[in-house]
């Protein structure tokens, strides 16, 4: 997560105003240098000047400016375009993919061939944030996203993608491993937070409310004819287990 947020911050806007500064000085410089190497060398034999050699002073001069202007231009988008791309798709508050990160990945996937691929997804959804909120308040409940965030990412990063898509939900998106090893770490991961949960029951910390919900789904060419029908399976798996999990159906 810090290594997310510190690559986030790496490039400050102090940064781009002193990087344009020099950069125009440094155009401005140059024009005039091209300018007068141009009139030196251009003069007459009397001293005076020619017209022709101030216009076309002027002419060199300007467009070293603009080869100068494009090579800012380029240089700055080169740093700056990748940063706001990032900033684009990361959660601000968790460091993780967002939903827009989400949803452009999910298309990718549809326009492959899913069979090919072996795609999973599995969608979380943490329980207890409003009791969270409510008992220790907001500031709380963010630390309590976080730390379910840390939760999923750390567990889960070497399977694949992993996004938080809305307030309390978070999804991930594996495109290789087998189902059975999805599923398998899930339990193990979850049962790990869940003896962490255990530890803090006795505590202030929001984390001894950790109890999180979440549904599984592999695609399967005789069952999916989309990879939103695989999408549309683990939500419902997921809400089928929330359900459980308040004593519902």
């Amino acid at each position: 997560m810090k290594k997310r947020q510190s690559v986030r911050r790496g490039i400050s806007d102090d940064y781009f105003n002193e990087f344009e500064r020099r950069s125009v000085a440094i155009i401005l410089a140059t024009a005039f240098c091209t300018a007068g190497a141009v009139l030196f060398a251009t003069r007459g034999q009397q001293g005076s000047t020619r017209p022709a050699a101030v216009a076309l002073s002027l002419l060199a001069a300007a467009l070293i400016g603009l080869l100068m202007a494009n090579l800012a231009v380029r240089l700055h988008r080169r740093i700056n375009v990748p940063m706001q791309r990032k900033m684009a798709y990361t959660d601000f508050l968790t460091g993780l993919n967002n939903r827009t990160a989400f949803e452009l990945d999910f298309r990718r996937l549809r326009n492959a061939q899913a069979a090919d691929a072996r795609v999973s997804i599995v969608v979380f959804d943490l329980n207890s944030l409003k009791q969270v909120n409510d008992i220790f308040g907001h500031a709380w409940g963010d630390r309590y996203i976080r730390w379910a965030a840390q939760t999923v990412q750390g567990g889960f990063a070497d399977l694949g993608e992993v996004y938080r898509i809305g307030g309390d939900e978070f999804a991930m998106i594996c495109v290789g491993p087998p189902h059975a090893k999805i599923a398998g770490r899930i339990e193990a991961v979850l049962s790990e937070a869940t003896l962490q949960r255990g530890s803090a029951d006795k505590t202030d910390s929001p984390t001894r409310f950790f109890d999180i919900a979440y549904g599984l789904a592999s695609y399967d060419a005789s069952r999916h004819r989309k990879l939103s029908e695989v999408f549309e399976e683990a939500d419902g798996n997921m809400y089928r287990m929330k359900s459980r999990m308040k004593g519902g159906l």
